[in-house]
């Protein structure tokens, strides 16, 4: 709070940035808001195939399929609007020959297209029926913005065989409806289209400034320094950038708000715990928690400025889409273990540091070392698109957070981030700061995935906040829990009254 009270000229260009920011977000809910019609489709000659597979007249599946509010036709009624097929790794779309989605002025719709690898999704992860093509069908349009899903045949996942009982299809089509109405969706006969829709460049540069400011915080906080006159060529930078390249310029400035709000949330967190180290007074609960909601709000606030950044049409439809999110988790993570180090063993250089971490154990550090290396490859793997798959049980466990609350939180914030959090207060409050370090920086898987989930501009824009919200209570209560047992049970270290004064 002190850097925002002593520096007042960056404080008033943050704020004037989170003002644009709030004002973007705001329209970018109105269209989202607007945007619920969801139609769900299948062609005459799927239907003409189940019919001749299970000798039952088509004329009663038209019936079954319609009566449960499954449009049927020869082709997808899209009614003058152009339909952006899905493609296969649910990032963009489909290319269509001769058609520039970039420049297309008219309404542009998302379309999810059951292929063949989804429809054979058929008595998967212990189900019976058709329950995981019914949660992919929710998924997506609930956290893709897609208003148009086509159903295509199911076949079963083991013995490939069609399944050409109506009752399947006709149970995805009602329960879909239900859980979907949670959402302020509707499942009918029409659905919504965006309009072309580019926010106001006064406000994008707006966002821009104020991601400046907060960058100019994070060398503030790290380095001690800054020249406020650098703040002149760099807002005048701003404005040249965007005249010269829109897209581009937008894209640069959402990934410099990713990663420069996650790092100053981390420098903060790493500040508050050398604090809790030092001063054998201190009240690691109340610490923890005035870290945890200030990191958040940090956190919460770089995703806002992504999310106004990409309030476009195009972000929307999934035209243009967040570039770096490998990126935007590794360099966060880069600076949390130097600043980590820094705050908590820095005292004495470079010698200091390796001192508190061989006097730890060389086995017990290298363990540490170890496991915190794996933790984070296999975080970063499972980022974005996703070179490694969900297990089982993992997949079974989000479907049933999907059921049970509105929205998913991600597990790596409230199973991870935040209870590491709580685990490195604990810790440091008892005396062992150099066994605290790995939980530390593991909190900043948290912080990025915040920012990330926002990254995400084809979902719908409450749907990320709600998500990071949940994740952040349930994170806590099991943080404070662990933090009580630890205090509560941990043994303070002998030397911890000597090393803190």
């Amino acid at each position: 709070m002190s850097l925002l009270r002593n520096n007042k000229i960056l404080t008033t260009v943050l704020l004037l940035g989170l003002v644009c920011a709030l004002l973007l977000c705001g329209i970018r809910f109105g269209h989202e808001l607007k945007n619920s019609k969801v139609m769900l489709f299948m062609s005459i000659s799927d239907l003409e195939l189940l019919s001749a597979d299970s000798g039952m007249d088509l004329e009663y599946y038209v019936n079954q399929f319609e009566g449960a509010g499954i449009v049927v036709a020869d082709e997808i009624p899209l009614h003058g609007a152009v339909g952006l097929i899905e493609d296969d790794k649910q990032y963009s779309h489909n290319p269509i020959e001769g058609f520039n989605s970039a420049a297309y002025e008219g309404n542009m719709v998302r379309v999810f297209h059951l292929i063949p690898k989804y429809a054979a999704r058929y008595a998967v992860l212990g189900y019976d029926g058709p329950q995981e093509i019914e949660n992919i069908f929710y998924r997506a349009a609930t956290d893709r913005n897609i208003r148009v899903l086509w159903m295509t045949p199911f076949t079963h996942s083991e013995t490939d065989e069609l399944i050409s009982d109506p009752r399947p299809y006709v149970q995805v089509a009602e329960n879909l409806s239900q859980r979907i109405a949670r959402h302020g969706l509707s499942l009918g006969s029409g659905f919504s289209a965006f309009e072309r829709y580019v926010p106001s460049p006064v406000l994008i540069i707006g966002v821009f400034w104020g991601t400046c400011a907060a960058c100019a915080f994070l060398c503030l906080s790290v380095f001690r320094r800054f020249n406020s006159l650098f703040m002149v060529p760099a807002l005048a930078l701003c404005v040249i950038a965007f005249a010269a390249a829109p897209e581009l310029s937008v894209s640069g400035f959402s990934l410099l708000a990713a990663l420069a709000f996650p790092c100053i949330g981390i420098w903060y967190a790493a500040e508050k715990l050398e604090i809790t180290g030092k001063d054998i007074g201190a009240k690691p609960i109340k610490n923890y928690i005035t870290a945890f909601f200030c990191i958040f709000g940090v956190s919460i606030m770089g995703g806002l400025f992504v999310g106004a950044l990409q309030s476009s049409s195009m972000y929307l439809l999934a035209v243009y889409n967040f570039r770096g999110v490998k990126l935007s988790q590794i360099l966060p993570l880069v600076f949390a273990v130097y600043i980590i180090f820094r705050r908590l063993y820095g005292g004495n250089g470079i010698r200091g540091v390796f001192n508190e971490l061989l006097g730890g154990g060389k086995f017990l550090m290298a363990l540490f070392a170890l496991a915190l290396l794996g933790a984070s490859v296999l975080f970063i793997f499972r980022t974005g698109d996703g070179m490694l798959s969900v297990g089982v049980l993992e997949q079974k466990f989000r479907n049933w957070l999907e059921r049970v609350l509105i929205v998913r939180p991600r597990t790596k914030e409230f199973l991870v981030a935040w209870p590491c959090m709580a685990i490195a207060f604990a810790l440091v409050s008892l005396g062992g700061k150099r066994y605290a370090w790995p939980f530390a920086i593991l909190t900043t898987v948290g912080l990025s995935s915040i920012v990330n989930t926002f990254c995400h501009s084809r979902a719908p824009l409450w749907l990320s906040f709600t998500r990071s919200v949940l994740g952040a209570l349930i994170g806590l209560a099991i943080g404070l829990v662990i933090l009580i047992l630890l205090r509560g049970f941990g043994k303070r270290h002998p030397d911890y009254e000597k090393s803190a004064g």
